[in-house]
C-alpha cells in the first residue's frame, strides 16, 4: 500500500512539473517539496508552479516576472530567507506581495506549514512559481506594514494595542498548534497589519516545522538549522533540548515585551551572544513596565516559564489576554500616535536568585576601589613619581589577588553550572549604556546570533542566514565555523561563528561570560593571533589567556573593549599542564 501511495504521488508530481497551472493547496505542497537545490536539474526548471488565485492570470502554462507580472523596486520587508516586494498582475492589475527566495535557501515548510491551516490570522498564500533558481511566493498584501514597523514609528505601543496584537497572534498559533505545526519565529516583524491596524496576520514561515506524527516534541537545533530570533528564543532551543509548540508561546510573550518597551528583550541588559544567558538566567521579567496592569504582568509570567511543561499554551494565554484587555477598558488609545522615545529601562531590577552572594567580579571591583582611595589620600604626601609607582604597585597587587581568588575558586569541587552561577555578575544586569569606555580602546561588533529586525538598535544587523548558503539580512550563529575554546578552568567551550567574524569580535561577544576582567585569545600552542583575523583562519582549537596590565600580549579585551598591546609569552591556565603563574615586573 505504501509503495502504491508513493507511485501515485510521484505521478501527480510528474504531471505538475514543467508548467504553471491553477490548482489546490495540496498540489502546491507536493510541488514545493521537490524544489530543492539540485545542480543537475536547475537548467530544466524553466517555469513551473501552482496559482491559487484567479486574479493571477497565467498564459500558455507560464507565469513569468516582467512578462505576466511586475514587481516594484522597493522592498516591503525581508523575511527569514528572502525579500518581499509589491507585485501586480499585468492583466488584472491585482496587487499582491511577492517573496522571492533562492532555491538554495528555500524550505518547503515555508508553504506546507502555511497552507496546512485555514485561519484568518495566517497570511493567505495565492500561489508559488519557480523560474530557474528563483522561487516566488505570492501572498496577500497588507497595507499596514508590520508590527515591527509600527513600533519603529511609535517608539513603543500602548498596553491595549500590545495586548490586542498579542491576542491575534495567539489566535493564529492556536490553529497552527492544533495542526501540530510550530511557527518558529514569532516576532513583531512577522506580524502584518491591515491599513487601519485592526487585523493582524502571521507571516514568514521560513522557520516553521511540522512536528512528527504521534510525537509532541522534536529536536530543532542542528548544525544547519535553528528556529527563530535570538532575543525571542526559548531556553529549550538554546539548550538543544527537544521542542514543541511552547517555543512559540515564549516568543509571543517576548514580542509583547518588545511592543510594550520599544526594544527587544535582553537587549538592554546583556551583550550578545545571548544563548548562554537565556539558558541559565531567569526570564526577563524585570523588563515588564511597572505601569502595566497586574493581569498583563501575570500572563507574561505564565508565558515566560523556563520549564516548557509549566508554561501556558496558546489557548490558555488567549483567555488571559482577553481578560486583561477587558480589564483595562479595551482598545481606547489611538492607533496612530506621534513618536515617543522607547521606554527607559527601570532603574531597579528583579533580584536574581543567588545574587546576594558576593561574586568574584564584585570582590575585584571593591578591592580596586580601595586601592584608588589609598592612592588619592597619599597624593598630597608624595611626588608625582611616587604616586605613579604606588598606583602601578597597587594595580599589580589587585591583579595578583584577583588571580589568586580566581584560582582558589577553581580548586573548589563545584560543577561547571555552579561555577557559572558563582561568576555571574550583577553588572550583567545593568543597562548597556552605563558601561564606561576606555580612552585607549576602540569598538567592534559583538559576536553572536541575532535576526534581522527594524528595532535591533544595539545589535549588528549584517551577518549570515540561519541556514548555510547565500547572503541574506537574517544572520546566524550555527552555519559557520565550530571553534573549540579552552577556558581558564580547562573546560572546552564549543562556539559556532560565521567564518568571516573577526577573532576580536568573538572575544568581545563572550567577554561578559569570562570571569577575568582582561583576557586575550591565543592558539592551542599559546601563540598570539591578531584580533582582526577571520575565525576561519584561526584554527579550530583556541584558548583564553590572561592579559594583565604589565604582561605581554598582542591585544586583549578589557571591560568589553579591545586594547592593542605587544606580543610575548602568555599564561593560559587550566588544562592538564601545571600553570606557570605570571609574575609582575
Amino acid at each position: 500500500m505504501e509503495s502504491k501511495t508513493r507511485s501515485v504521488e510521484e505521478g501527480v508530481l510528474l504531471a505538475l512539473q514543467g508548467s504553471v497551472s491553477c490548482g489546490e493547496p495540496h498540489n502546491l505542497c507536493t510541488l514545493a517539496k521537490s524544489w530543492r537545490k539540485d545542480d543537475d536539474l536547475d537548467e530544466y526548471v524553466d517555469n513551473e508552479g501552482i496559482l491559487l488565485k484567479e486574479e493571477l492570470r497565467m498564459e500558455d502554462y507560464e507565469y513569468r516576472k516582467d512578462t505576466h507580472w511586475t514587481k516594484s523596486k522597493d522592498v516591503l520587508g525581508s523575511g527569514a530567507f528572502g525579500d518581499v516586494f509589491l507585485g501586480k498582475d499585468n492583466k488584472t492589475a491585482f496587487e499582491f506581495a511577492a517573496k522571492i527566495i533562492n532555491v538554495d535557501r528555500f524550505r518547503s515548510e515555508e508553504l506546507t506549514c502555511c497552507l496546512a491551516v485555514n485561519s484568518e490570522k495566517v497570511i493567505p498564500v495565492y500561489g508559488a512559481v519557480r523560474e530557474g533558481p528563483w522561487i516566488t511566493v505570492f501572498m496577500k498584501h497588507m497595507d499596514g506594514g508590520s508590527v515591527g514597523q509600527l513600533i519603529k514609528r511609535s517608539g513603543f505601543l500602548e498596553e491595549d494595542w500590545a495586548l490586542y496584537y498579542t491576542g491575534q497572534v495567539l489566535q493564529g498559533l492556536k490553529h497552527l498548534h492544533a495542526a501540530n505545526i510550530l511557527h518558529g519565529d514569532i516576532k513583531a516583524d512577522n506580524v502584518l497589519l491591515s491599513d487601519d491596524g485592526k487585523t493582524a496576520c502571521l507571516c514568514d514561515f521560513g522557520h516553521a516545522a511540522h512536528l512528527p506524527p504521534g510525537s509532541c516534541k522534536m529536536q530543532l537545533l542542528t548544525g544547519d538549522y535553528v528556529p527563530g530570533t535570538e532575543t525571542h528564543m526559548a531556553p529549550e532551543i538554546v539548550r538543544g533540548q527537544p521542542c514543541d509548540t511552547k517555543i512559540d508561546v515564549w516568543s509571543a510573550c517576548c514580542m509583547l515585551l518588545h511592543m510594550l518597551n520599544g526594544w527587544h528583550p535582553w537587549s538592554r541588559t546583556h551583550k550578545v551572544p545571548l544563548c548562554l544567558k537565556i539558558a541559565i538566567e531567569p526570564p526577563p521579567l524585570q523588563e515588564i513596565p511597572p505601569c502595566c496592569h497586574n493581569l498583563t504582568h501575570d500572563l507574561i509570567v505564565d508565558g515566560l516559564q523556563k520549564d516548557p511543561s509549566s508554561r501556558a499554551d496558546a489557548v490558555d494565554l488567549i483567555h488571559k489576554v482577553d481578560t486583561a484587555l477587558r480589564k483595562i477598558g479595551g482598545l481606547k488609545s489611538s492607533y496612530n500616535t506621534e513618536y515617543r522615545e522607547p521606554r527607559i529601562f527601570p532603574p531597579t531590577f528583579t533580584e536574581v536568585p543567588g545574587s546576594q552572594l558576593k561574586t568574584f567580579h564584585e570582590e575585584a571591583i571593591a578591592l580596586q576601589g580601595y586601592g584608588v582611595q589609598q592612592i588619592t589620600e597619599d597624593a598630597s604626601l608624595a611626588s608625582h613619581k611616587s604616586v605613579e609607582e604606588g598606583r602601578i604597585s597597587c594595580e599589580l597587587e589587585i591583579e595578583r589577588l584577583e588571580l589568586d581568588l580566581y584560582m582558589e575558586n577553581l580548586s573548589q569541587p563545584f560543577t561547571l553550572e555552579e561555577h557559572e552561577q558563582m561568576f555571574m555578575s550583577e553588572q550583567s544586569l545593568e543597562p548597556m549604556h552605563s558601561r564606561k569606555d576606555s580612552t585607549t580602546t576602540f569598538d567592534t561588533k559583538s559576536s553572536g546570533i541575532h535576526s534581522w529586525d527594524s528595532q535591533m538598535e544595539l545589535l549588528s544587523l549584517q551577518s549570515d542566514s540561519l541556514f548555510s548558503g547565500g547572503i541574506t539580512s537574517t544572520p546566524s550563529w550555527f552555519n559557520g565555523v565550530k571553534v573549540q575554546l579552552r577556558s581558564f578552568t580547562g573546560e572546552i567551550l564549543y562556539i559556532w561563528e560565521s567564518g568571516r567574524t573577526k577573532l576580536g569580535d568573538l572575544a568581545v561577544g563572550i567577554s561578559s561570560q569570562i570571569p577575568i576582567k582582561s583576557f586575550t585569545i591565543v592558539n592551542s600552542k599559546g601563540n598570539p593571533i591578531p584580533w582582526d583575523t577571520d575565525i576561519a583562519d584561526c584554527g579550530i582549537e583556541l584558548q583564553c589567556s590572561l592579559a594583565p596590565n604589565r604582561g605581554n600580549w598582542l591585544w586583549r579585551v578589557k571591560k568589553g573593549k579591545i586594547e592593542e598591546g605587544k606580543t610575548g609569552e602568555v599564561y593560559t591556565g587550566g588544562g592538564t599542564n601545571t600553570p606557570t603563574l605570571w609574575t609582575p615586573e
